[in-house]
């Protein structure tokens, strides 16, 4: 039998990585590249039926304990038990719990026939509060119809336990907005409003939808926990910094994929700054963020961008 791994990225966007069963049954020797050849649907998307069956258990045990922040890649093996054919554009959605820092909705981007079985691989990120986190998760085919919540197609679940939380940052004085911004901006403002579930473009430095390219954050709030920064695209952020980084040292900077976490009380976890960068075609810029107060309705931050 032939399995199929999806790697489901941070971003929405899918990289396909096929691999073979230990019977290597896939047989490539009629295709030169090497690559998947899609089935030919025969049937009304209507009128076949979409249902899965999970074989084993998860690579991450039930309760499984991380440390705050860390990054790991939960495992699935599925096999299409329905008689539709899984079309590149029917989605993994997250549809209870915590994301974990992965996109909400992830599309497979390959043919999955019926009787195959595939391997989803998702990334994700411990979060940097202590306690238990679920996470469940369902498949949504192309006409957006969600299956997965029968007794032998079950959620596909992820629950772990984070066993402690980040330091409780020191906030530092903000730069006050009579300073103005350093020497080589390019954008910069102080007590920017990012709505939550919106998205921000640095370079622009706008607010804007986050199915636009350009977008670089997204900011999530849940209820009851705090909020969090999510990088976008090809946007990538460094660690927390108790005062203001110049540009040398946002360009000597670890950057991370990983989303910054804030607890409640927000003066408890606000005040930090971190250097960023961010593509636009073939140019860099970097700049930072200090994170100011955040709530349900949205993040106050101030920011520079540096002219490439």
């Amino acid at each position: 039998m032939k399995r199929t791994t999806f790697t489901l990225a941070l971003t929405a966007a899918v990289v396909l990585l096929l691999s073979l069963s230990a019977c290597g049954l896939l047989d490539t020797s009629g295709d030169p590249s090497g690559t998947q050849t899609p089935p030919t649907p025969t049937q009304d998307p209507t009128a076949c039926t979409n249902h899965f069956v999970q074989v084993g258990s998860a690579t991450i045990a039930l309760g499984q304990e991380f440390d705050p922040g860390e990054q790991f890649h939960v495992e699935w093996i599925i096999k299409n038990a329905g008689t539709c054919i899984w079309t590149p554009t029917y989605s993994l959605i997250n549809t209870s719990g915590d994301s974990l820092g992965a996109p909400s909705r992830a599309v497979l981007g390959a043919f999955v026939a019926p009787e195959e079985t595939v391997t989803l691989r998702l990334p994700m990120a411990a979060p940097g509060i202590a306690g238990e986190y679920p996470s469940l998760w369902m498949l949504q085919n192309d006409l957006e119809q969600t299956f997965g919540t029968a007794q032998d197609d079950a959620p596909l679940r992820v629950v772990i336990n984070v066993t402690s939380s980040l330091p409780t940052p020191v906030p530092t004085a903000t730069i006050e907005p009579t300073q103005g911004p350093p020497p080589g901006t390019h954008a910069f403002k102080f007590d920017q409003v990012l709505p939550t579930a919106q998205c921000f473009d640095f370079v622009g430095g706008q607010v804007l939808s986050c199915a636009d390219a350009d977008a670089d954050i997204r900011f999530n709030f849940l209820m009851g926990q705090g909020g969090n920064i999510l990088p976008l695209h090809l946007m990538n952020m460094g660690p927390g910094l108790q005062s203001a980084p110049n540009r040398s040292d946002c360009e000597s900077s670890n950057y991370f994929k990983l989303p910054v976490m804030m607890s409640i009380p927000a003066e408890n976890s606000t005040g930090w700054h971190y250097c960023f960068y961010t593509d636009r075609n073939s140019t860099r810029y970097y700049g930072w963020l200090q994170t100011v107060d955040f709530n349900s309705e949205g993040l106050t931050f101030s920011f520079v961008t540096y002219e490439p």
